[in-house]
């Protein structure tokens, strides 16, 4: 497999996606990737999309980053040396330890969720809608 190369294609596609008008004119802007840029280690992976996309995601004021790849739930709210926008991971895959991330949007909040298998919240989070 080439993930590198794939990655590369991906970032090219994510710098003209944050410049279109439609982009930076929707309510809320969420990133779903499977490896998370900040929360998950220094291995390769996460190094490599860290280094291709997290200037562009602050770039693009994305809202909220959902991700999964480490199997352990996590919240990382914004830190400003790293990345402007909250980052929620799902655990899982075993019985007792899989997450839901639930996301409920209106034009002005985004609601997120997330709960353990059994129905247990581990976090909740309103985001507001930037102003323009």
């Amino acid at each position: 497999n080439d993930f590198e190369g794939y990655r590369d294609e991906q970032t090219e596609w994510l710098k003209k996606e944050i410049e279109k008008t439609k982009f930076k004119n929707a309510p809320f802007r969420v990133v779903l990737t499977h490896i998370p840029l900040f929360g998950s280690g220094d291995a390769f992976g996460t190094t490599e999309c860290r280094k291709k996309w997290a200037v562009l995601l602050n770039k693009g004021k994305i809202d909220l980053h959902i991700s999964g790849h480490t199997h352990r739930p996590a919240v990382h709210y914004p830190d400003p040396e790293t990345h402007n926008y909250p980052i929620f991971i799902g655990g899982g895959p075993q019985e007792k330890r899989f997450t839901v991330i639930h996301v409920d949007a209106t034009n002005d909040v985004l609601n997120v969720t997330m709960t353990k298998d059994g129905g247990e919240i581990i976090e909740s989070s309103v985001i507001k809608r930037r102003s323009k």
